[in-house]
């Protein structure tokens, strides 16, 4: 045994069994980093759902619910814009009007009467036209609201038929003329209580 070590035996001997104890001492390092990643990785998260997994399957439907319903798409047809498609048409009649009025209703050659109703219910039209434009960006919220909204985009209507019909009646409003000034009064009654400036939160 002496002489072997003495003849170099004990050299490669300690080479050998310092690499088996590095190689041992890895193994259980390595042994405990995989059990450690796998109880960091997957222990953790498994626990975490299994603490919270009777509590979530309602948020989880709920959820997946709102994925698969589709968000409703934007109103196309709005307040605003239905006064800005009125208003504007009504506006484009306007000179249309003054057209007629000159030449074909001839109305500087006609009697005084019938020229103060025609160039009375010309300007009823760039007044409601005016109004409805004005309108652009009107959300209405309540029924009273809507309704004041409402009669002033069907304005428009009865007063092309009172442009049309009235001069000849002379002096004398059609219906649909009075009918169309009360409900005009009737909106903008309500607008004035609505749309008032104090009183309002915000």
């Amino acid at each position: 045994m002496i002489a072997w070590i003495s003849c170099g035996g004990f050299g490669p001997a300690l080479i050998l069994v310092t690499s088996i104890v590095r190689s041992v001492q890895s193994g259980g390092r390595r042994r405990s980093f995989e059990k450690f990643y796998s109880r960091r990785s997957w222990g953790e998260p498994y626990r975490w759902q299994r603490q919270h997994s009777c509590g979530s399957l309602t948020e989880m439907s709920q959820l997946e619910t709102d994925i698969q319903t589709p968000a409703a798409p934007p109103s196309v047809i709005t307040w605003g814009r239905a006064h800005w498609v009125v208003g504007t048409l009504t506006l484009l009649l306007f000179p249309l009007a003054g057209l007629y009025m000159r030449y074909v209703a001839l109305v500087p050659q006609l009697d005084d009467a019938p020229r103060l109703v025609y160039r009375s219910r010309f300007l009823f039209l760039l007044f409601i036209a005016l109004v409805n434009l004005a309108m652009t960006y009107a959300s209405p919220q309540r029924i009273l609201q809507r309704l004041a909204s409402a009669i002033v985009l069907a304005a428009p209507l009865p007063l092309i038929a009172s442009f049309l019909f009235d001069p000849a009646r002379g002096v004398r409003s059609s219906p649909w003329t009075v009918f169309t000034m009360r409900a005009l009064f009737l909106a903008a009654v309500i607008f004035a209580l609505s749309n008032r400036p104090w009183g309002r939160r915000g």
